[in-house]
This record gives structure tokens, C-alpha cells and sequence, in this order.
């Protein structure tokens, strides 16, 4: 029940979009099978009140990105969506990233094991209908590294978790 003026925060964004380009060099394709539709769809978590951080495969360390006077990094989260989410790093992002400078606005948010969605839009200012870059990697030992890139478009907020 709300409460008379009592303001919830949007936390969960989704974006969806066309695969534009496709490259699995995996011996099983399991990306193209993963992305037959040629669809992606991605719904993330934001907490700006939170400091963003990975956790690094090969140590199993949690590791806090740097800010600077004009780049700031956040908690970020992968929650449902049509992703692979796997990769040979073993490493797992929870970070986004907010750049504001004279030349440059942009949020780039690192989520999942190699899910990156890129908009040029400050995390706190995102709104249906933005526009933005997805890009998923999947890599097995031995081969090149395989991807999903896609346009995207913000098509929803959320104040609660959708995927539940």
C-alpha cells in the first residue's frame, strides 16, 4: 500500500531489440541457438545507492571499480531476460557506469558474465524509449571469442522486480 506522497524508485529497466550481428564460434552454437529469433531481451537492476564491483573468476575476489570527478560507478544487476549469461572468464559484473563530461553522457552497465548494454543516457534519467547497444560474449577455451550485438530500446520500468 502507498502511503499519501510517498515516491517509489524505478530499480528495474528492460530492453529489448533486434540482434543485428551474430557470431558463434563455439562448437556446439550454443549463442545462435540462443538467439535464433534474432531477438534480445535484457531486464537489469539499478542501485545508485550502491557502489558497483566484480567478482574476479580467477580469485574469487570482489573488486570495487574507481570513480572520478566525472565517472561514477553503481550497482548494476543481470535479472531475467533471453541471455546466455555463461562464459569461460567465470568472472560476474555488477557494475554500471555513468560518464558525464563536457564531450560525453553515457551509462554503460557491465552485468551478468558479459552482458553490456550501453546508452547514452545518465542512469537516472533513463526513460522508455531510450535507445541503446546491447552486446552478449560467450567464449570456450581454445576459440575466439563468440557475440550478440543488438539495438535495443528501453521498453519498460519498473518499481518492483518483473521477473518474479
Amino acid at each position: 500500500m502507498r502511503l499519501s506522497g510517498q515516491v517509489r524508485a524505478i530499480t528495474h529497466y528492460e530492453f529489448q531489440g533486434q540482434v543485428t550481428s551474430l557470431k558463434d564460434y563455439s562448437p556446439d552454437k550454443i549463442l545462435q541457438a540462443k538467439y535464433a529469433d534474432m531477438q534480445a531481451r535484457y531486464v537489469v537492476y539499478i542501485d545508485t545507492t550502491l557502489k558497483g564491483w566484480w567478482l574476479s573468476g580467477s580469485t574469487g575476489k570482489q573488486i570495487y571499480t574507481t570513480d572520478f570527478p566525472s565517472t561514477k560507478n553503481y550497482y548494476a544487476q543481470y535479472v531475467c531476460g533471453n541471455a546466455l549469461n555463461k562464459s569461460y572468464f567465470g568472472s560476474v559484473f555488477y557494475n554500471l557506469e555513468q560518464k558525464s563530461s563536457a564531450s560525453t553522457t553515457y551509462s554503460h552497465i557491465a552485468v551478468g558474465q558479459r552482458i553490456g548494454i550501453d546508452v547514452d543516457v545518465l542512469a537516472g534519467k533513463l526513460a522508455v524509449g531510450d535507445i541503446a547497444q546491447g552486446t552478449e560474449h560467450y567464449g570456450v577455451t581454445g576459440q575466439t571469442t563468440s557475440f550478440a550485438k543488438s539495438d535495443l530500446t528501453l521498453i519498460a520500468t519498473y518499481e518492483n522486480n518483473p521477473c518474479n
